[in-house]
């Protein structure tokens, strides 16, 4: 069975599927039950103490604690909870007054408005959206309708919310195992620890090779220098080949090189001139790169020798100030 309905009840259905399991079903304090359930194709239950009872397994993701939700009275005032001694208190009039019973704790339970309790109990919680009373009520039913055969197995329940949707006391319940984050998070498998690892060695490589090309910058102007000068260097090489072309073809006899020819030229020398000027753009990246993080290193050292000569000053002298 599921509490509620937004996105974590959504992934809990399909992560229940995936683990075989195929009577799901839905309850909500919204009223958003039906909706959820033909969405999801499960069913959806109006009665949270008779889902309770039929249930194995209960995960409850609504969030929706300390959220009053208004119920017709079931049960006269001063009716005492099932599986309690203690009777509700006169019910209270107005909002004013529900306020200031709420804050002065003046209730006849841990999580219910005097004169609120109904058969789905939380309906009316200003706590917990699953609470002691409602799971005692549902424990009762299941035996009542096992009668001779063996005790069922225990009911486990799933708190998933941020905020605990579940009373921690219900796990002194006979019978009922309680989960929470927190005790997810201390069993979790050792394989979520290699994936947090995985992905902070991606981004520690990602920011080394921001670093780099951070660095890296310092050279932008040297080659740009590098790449004008080499330009200049291949329209020169370009126009002195196309020249002597033209010298060897007349000597011949023949016409001037013509477009094709001149492109041809153009194509070889700047291939040329491009494979000779990496390892010059490589080598000046290089030398910038050292340069800039021998400066960060002598920043960092003087800020420390700073921050040790001040210490020194302020052993030596308790009244200076930094």
């Amino acid at each position: 069975m599921l509490i509620g309905t937004g996105s974590y009840a959504g992934a809990s259905v399909a992560a229940l599927r995936a683990r075989g399991c195929d009577d799901i079903r839905v309850y909500s304090q919204s009223g958003r039950a039906e909706a959820f359930a033909e969405s999801h194709g499960v069913q959806p239950v109006d009665s949270l103490v008779e889902a309770l009872a039929d249930a194995d397994l209960v995960v409850s993701c609504s969030g929706a604690r300390g959220r009053a939700v208004a119920a017709t009275p079931l049960v006269e005032p001063g009716t005492p909870l099932v599986g309690s001694a203690t009777p509700l208190v006169e019910p209270v009039e107005t909002d004013d007054e529900r306020l200031s019973a709420m804050v002065a704790g003046n209730f006849g339970g841990p999580t219910t408005l005097p004169g609120l309790v109904s058969e789905n109990g939380p309906e009316a919680s200003l706590g917990h959206v699953l609470d002691t009373a409602a799971l005692v009520r549902a424990r009762e039913r299941a035996a009542d309708r096992a009668g001779d055969e063996p005790e069922p197995r225990p009911l486990v329940i799933l708190d998933l919310a941020l905020h605990r949707d579940v009373d921690p006391r219900v796990a002194d319940v006979e019978g009922v195992l309680l989960f929470d984050l927190a005790t997810l998070k201390a069993h979790a498998p050792a394989i979520a620890h290699d994936v947090v690892a995985q992905a902070q060695g991606i981004v520690d490589s990602a920011a080394r090779r921001f670093e780099e090309t951070r660095l890296g910058r310092e050279a932008d102007a040297a080659v740009v220098a590098l790449l004008d000068e080499a330009e200049v260097r291949v329209r020169a090489e370009i126009a002195d080949a196309v020249a002597r072309l033209t010298e060897e073809l007349a000597a011949r006899g023949k016409p001037a090189p013509g477009e094709s020819d001149v492109d041809g030229i153009a194509h070889d020398v700047r291939r040329r001139v491009h494979a000779e000027l990496h390892d010059k753009i490589v080598a000046v990246r290089a030398r910038a790169t050292a340069k800039a993080r021998a400066a960060e290193a002598a920043l960092v050292q003087g800020a420390e020798a700073l921050t040790q000569e001040a210490s020194v000053q302020r052993d030596a002298d308790p009244t200076a100030r930094r």
